[in-house]
């Protein structure tokens, strides 16, 4: 398959698959016009599930396996995904750093 062919099924998948999602931002309600694909991530919910990544270049996958795969996922612009990716790191830093503490004062306490 030639690549201007290739960029255009990419394209059509993403845009039926943000449809098939809601066509928003989760977080902030960002709309999906059409013309701003580039703006929208699929961020998976349970990274347990996720059999692959919905990024461009697996879009030339079976339909079926990716509304499977866009079923387990919400839709993210790249500002809010990068945000709840943060968010969830900073959160396991936050409990990492507990758990040290508690260890800590737990030895100093023997």
């Amino acid at each position: 398959m030639e690549a201007g062919r290739i960029h255009k099924l990419r394209h059509a998948r993403k845009d039926i698959l943000l449809k098939h999602r809601g066509g928003e931002c989760a977080h902030c309600k960002l709309f999906y016009t059409g013309d701003n694909g580039y703006l929208f991530d699929f961020h998976h919910t349970n990274p347990l599930e996720k059999l692959f990544s919905l990024a461009t270049n697996q879009l030339t996958k079976a339909i079926a396996l990716l509304y499977t795969e866009a079923d387990k996922c919400m839709v993210l612009c790249s500002n809010c995904h990068r945000t709840e990716h943060y968010d969830r790191y900073k959160k396991k830093v936050t409990q990492r750093d507990t758990e040290v503490t508690i260890t800590a004062r737990l030895i100093d306490k023997e």
